[in-house]
């Protein structure tokens, strides 16, 4: 059975707006580093200029701002803990992860297919959405669960390039330039 978008962004809404408590009371500074409000002008332009670089798909669109609370916590739980001081690949992998990212044709496991080892590891110990606690490092909140799997390419390459990009050493996303 398929789902419209529609229908998925109305549940997301309604979670969003329903759900008390635990889950979503979670995306306090505690669990978003030090806080959005808090990062320096120029960590705040590179988020800002996500939404055009990678929220690109007809259908996601509007997902950004939809999502925005999420998004930030998940940003800003990256930058203020460095990547999980992560080394930038963005020499081997800009070239191709721009293309794979900005395509609105390309799913998302192109993308994951894209992360090391390491990088798999540090996601999956790091991104609060594992119900289970496998890893028993990082709380589960739904809104970060349903945030992922709606968004899930775009939050991938959000977290690569914010990667190789120094953990946002620069005001904007580094995409490498399209080939004429």
């Amino acid at each position: 059975m398929q789902f419209s978008a529609a229908f998925i962004l109305a549940l997301f809404a309604l979670l969003q707006n329903v759900v008390q408590g635990r889950f979503l009371s979670q995306t306090a500074a505690d669990d978003c580093g030090k806080g959005f409000t808090n990062l320096n002008s120029g960590s705040k332009k590179y988020f800002e200029s996500l939404e055009s670089a990678l929220w690109n798909h007809p259908s996601r669109k509007e997902q950004f701002g939809i999502c925005e609370k999420e998004l930030k916590c998940w940003f800003t739980y990256m930058v203020t803990t460095k990547c999980g001081d992560l080394p930038s690949q963005a020499d081997k992998r800009r070239q191709k992860l721009s293309a794979l990212c900005q395509d609105p044709e390309v799913k998302w496991l192109p993308i994951w297919k894209e992360f090391s080892e390491e990088e798999f590891e540090w996601f999956k110990r790091n991104y609060p959405n594992d119900a289970k606690d496998l890893f028993e490092t990082t709380d589960f909140r739904e809104a970060a669960s349903t945030a992922l799997e709606l968004n899930k390419k775009e939050m991938l390459c959000m977290t690569l390039f914010s990667i190789d990009d120094g953990c946002v050493d620069s005001m904007y996303v580094r995409l490498s330039k399209k080939k004429e």
